[in-house]
C-alpha cells in the first residue's frame, strides 16, 4: 500500500510562527497549529501543509527571512519524521553556539 505523504512545519520561535502563519495562508495550510508526536515520542506543534511545494517554499525562505523552523513529513497514520534532505540544512553546533553567546 502506498500511503500519502503529509507535510508539516513547526515554527521554533514567535517571529517565525507569525511569518509562517502569514506566509502559508489560505489553501496552502490544511490545519492550524496542533500537536503531533514524532518517531521518538516527542510532541511538536505543527501546521499541516497542503503539499511538498509549500514545505519547499518555506525551506527556500529560511535563510532570506531568518526563520527558525523544522519541516516534517509523515505517511497517513504515521508519526512525524524529518526528511533526510532537511537534516542537511540544520544549523551545526558551532553556528548555534556563535549565534547564542554574548558578544559584549
Amino acid at each position: 500500500m502506498n500511503d500519502k505523504t503529509h507535510w508539516y512545519a513547526e515554527p521554533l520561535d514567535p517571529r517565525s510562527n507569525k511569518i509562517i502563519g502569514e506566509f502559508i495562508v489560505g489553501d496552502d495550510i490544511l490545519l492550524e497549529s496542533f500537536s503531533k508526536k514524532d518517531t521518538q515520542g516527542m510532541e511538536h506543534n505543527v501546521f499541516e501543509l497542503k503539499d511538498y511545494s509549500v514545505a519547499k517554499k518555506i525551506l527556500d525562505a529560511v535563510q532570506s527571512l531568518e526563520l527558525k523552523v523544522e519541516i516534517f513529513c509523515a505517511e497517513t497514520g504515521s508519526k512525524l519524521r524529518q526528511p533526510p534532505f532537511v537534516k542537511q540544512k540544520r544549523i551545526n553546533k558551532y553556528e548555534f553556539f556563535r549565534e547564542h553567546t554574548d558578544r559584549s
